[in-house]
């Protein structure tokens, strides 16, 4: 016997079975082989469900296919680094700002608050007698009446 491709195959035996004398759906259902042109067979809804699919994920390829090489990550590139910024780029507020929403540095930022708000509490309670019997406030701020504690 010569050997046959698999669509060969299908055609010769789709021959046989049109060569039947009783040709109905039970007789083929019936048969180890499902013909060729029966498992194709589809309504008008099915094919346009199908077609849509078809374009939905040739869309999604096309977009894939666009964000390789080398020009394609070069802009993926540029854009992200026009539209955000990291936090390497930040100083200041913003960057302390940034920081303490990291649920990690919580605690860090709990504990600065609470030393800056004690800090501001003694400076505020830190009076004039107070001043004038720091050694470290006469030597360093006021009008230097006492001399350096060397």
């Amino acid at each position: 016997m010569v050997a046959f491709n698999l669509r060969e195959k299908q055609w010769f035996q789709e021959q046989q079975l049109l060569s039947l004398p009783s040709y109905n759906a039970d007789t083929l259902y019936a048969l180890p082989f499902t013909p060729f042109f029966i498992s194709i067979m589809l309504t008008a809804a099915e094919v346009t469900e199908s077609n849509a699919f078809l374009q939905k994920s040739m869309d999604a390829n096309k977009k894939i296919w666009a964000t390789r090489g080398a020009d394609a990550r070069f802009a993926a590139e540029t854009k992200r680094a026009a539209e955000r910024t990291t936090w390497r780029q930040m100083s200041g507020m913003k960057l302390l700002m940034h920081e303490v929403g990291h649920v990690g540095n919580r605690p860090f930022m709990i504990g600065f608050g609470v030393t800056a708000l004690g800090c501001m509490y003694i400076q505020t309670k830190f009076t004039d007698e107070m001043r004038a019997n720091s050694l470290y406030w006469s030597t360093f701020h006021a009008d230097g009446k006492k001399e350096g504690g060397h």
